[in-house]
């Protein structure tokens, strides 16, 4: 599980809408996250619990949840 995950939100690319299906979608689907350090893993999961979207800074705050390990790509 990956918690208090800031991600960037942009109306523009409706990324607000996006997140709100999938927090819906309870069935694993693919996930890639790149950290601050550049470092790249993917996975399977769902997001878990609410998203939390903070229109000030431009970002959502959520918690990741999958079944398996991530990978570093």
């Amino acid at each position: 599980m990956l918690s208090g995950l800031a991600v960037e939100v942009s109306d523009i690319r409706s990324d607000q809408e996006f997140l709100q299906e999938k927090e819906a979608q309870q069935s694993f689907y693919p996930i890639t996250a790149t950290f601050a350090s550049g470092t790249t893993y993917s996975g399977t999961g769902h997001i878990e619990g609410d998203v939390v979207f903070k229109s000030g800074s431009g970002t959502a705050e959520l918690s990741l949840k999958g079944g398996g390990k991530l990978s570093q790509q």
